[in-house]
């Protein structure tokens, strides 16, 4: 996340759980909103915290497959992955480019 932009979080806090590997993240209310920490990402406060966590989950190979799985499952189930994304898309350009149906709201 850049601290300059304000971000909360990014496109990465989503591809990185949809291509199955656990998410380890800089904590913020937004991700902590759309993941469980220690259920379907690690979401860390300090690098303290985070140096602690990666050893826990490095000597703890089964949690962190199933971390990654957990984390996986919920950014499908909420269409947060790629081809979800696409078919929004293009469901959004369809209604936009149909004859008679030009809507300039794109919400």
């Amino acid at each position: 996340m850049s601290k300059l932009n304000n971000d909360t979080y990014t496109l990465r806090c989503f591809e990185i759980p949809a291509c199955g590997t656990a998410l380890f993240s800089e904590w913020s209310e937004d991700l902590a909103n759309l993941f469980e920490d220690g259920v379907n990402a690690v979401l860390f406060k300090t690098k303290d915290e985070l140096v602690e966590r990666v050893k826990y989950y490095l000597s703890h190979p089964t949690g962190l497959s199933l971390l990654a799985e957990r984390g996986t499952a919920l950014v499908q189930s909420q269409g947060h992955d790629v081809f979800s994304w696409a078919s929004w898309l293009v469901n959004k350009y369809s209604l936009l480019t149909e004859p008679g149906k030009l809507n300039p709201d794109y919400s």
